[in-house]
């Protein structure tokens, strides 16, 4: 998407995204939700739903240099307030909870971790992590796609700028972020040695990463003795309860109830397990 430096429109995707979102708003007022949690599923779907939108109803192709320059001055903000809050061990926000006393950060404390999992300018050390490795990405292939033009000032803002992203990965503590950097890695040095048999060696490495991945979370560190930090299996074995305890939940509910929800298992609510629409979200 950043060589072409333009996004085709996938009109049909867009238009199934508009009927699901419209049907579950309904189907959540027809329940009579509350209108704070309607409002909050509102905000989640419709905001990236408007900006799909505008996407598909542009009748020029969407230039993407300003919206990439945009982010990498986000990322560059991020990463830099992450850093400061592992060093200072503190959340450097004014506020930690909205009006209705519901937490705006998550997993900041976790028991596994002694130490602050910095969120940066997001909510989670997780959602940080992620800007920071997009941005890493970006920094990457800005340097291979210009190597030999790059005047030195140039290479050395793309150097600092990377050890800026790498610290901020690393202050985040977090696995999945450090496992997305690894697959990138081994993904992008398969891509150069199958140069030919891109599309078939790619997607098995794709899946078979998703398979041990599941294997590992869901079998093995469920299993073993516990541990503290990186090797720590407590969110493995709270993650396999809820799932146990959300197929409990709709096993004899209807079809129709499983793919829209039965108000139980929200995202939005306060105790939780899993998205509403579990099999189409």
């Amino acid at each position: 998407v950043i060589r072409n430096g333009s996004i085709k429109k996938k009109y049909g995707i867009v238009l199934f995204f508009g009927v699901f979102s419209i049907i579950e708003i309904l189907y959540y007022l027809v329940n009579k939700a509350g209108i704070y949690l309607v409002a909050i599923f509102v905000y989640k779907k419709i905001v990236p739903l408007l900006l799909v939108l505008a996407i598909v109803t542009t009748r020029k192709a969407i230039r993407l240099d300003r919206i990439v320059a945009l982010f990498k001055s986000f990322a560059l903000i991020n990463a830099v307030m992450t850093i400061a809050q592992y060093l200072t061990n503190e959340l450097i926000w004014p506020f930690t909870t909205d009006s209705n006393g519901n937490t705006l950060f998550w997993s900041i404390n976790s028991v596994d971790f002694s130490h602050l999992r910095p969120p940066g300018c997001m909510n989670s050390a997780l959602s940080s992590g992620y800007i920071s490795v997009i941005w890493l990405c970006l920094i990457v292939f800005t340097y291979k796609q210009g190597k030999d033009s790059h005047t030195q000032r140039k290479r050395l803002k793309l150097y600092v700028s990377a050890i800026i992203a790498i610290l901020a990965i690393l202050a985040t503590q977090t696995r999945n972020i450090y496992l997305v950097i690894v697959f990138i890695l081994i993904y992008c040095v398969l891509s150069n040695i199958a140069k030919n048999k891109k599309s078939i060696v790619l997607p098995v490495f794709s899946i078979l990463s998703a398979v041990v991945y599941f294997v590992v979370f869901v079998i093995v560190l469920p299993t073993i003795n516990s541990a503290m930090g990186l090797f720590s299996n407590m969110s493995a074995i709270i993650r396999v309860r809820n799932w146990i305890k959300l197929m409990e939940l709709i096993k004899n509910e209807s079809i129709i109830q499983k793919l829209m929800g039965i108000m139980k298992w929200q995202e939005i609510a306060v105790d939780s397990v899993f998205s509403d629409s579990l099999y189409l979200d």
